[in-house]
């Protein structure tokens, strides 16, 4: 089954790596493989773009940016970017 798992973020590196471990930490290596991890970034500060920036280089995530839009927004973007049976949206 393949599945998205979309994670919305704003000036939140240190909460992303948390999350994104966790997700690696506690997801079947086999669904992982066959899903998208995929975070939206809404229009962070360039300092801390940089650093979620390295958060999903470090996990290979791919990440979407874009301007301040709010939450309901990168949800929609989210579920938009990738075709999969199943969409998971954490906030």
């Amino acid at each position: 089954m393949r599945a998205l798992i979309g994670i919305p973020t704003l000036n939140g590196a240190d909460r992303l790596r948390r999350c994104l471990q966790s997700i690696s930490d506690c997801t079947d290596p086999a669904l992982l493989a066959e899903s998208s991890l995929l975070v939206s970034d809404d229009g962070s500060e360039p300092e801390e773009l940089q650093r979620n920036k390295e958060v999903v280089h470090h996990f290979a995530v791919e990440m979407l940016t874009s301007t301040r839009n709010g939450v309901a927004a990168q949800w929609n973007r989210l579920a938009m970017h990738v075709r999969s049976e199943v969409i998971v949206l954490l906030n």
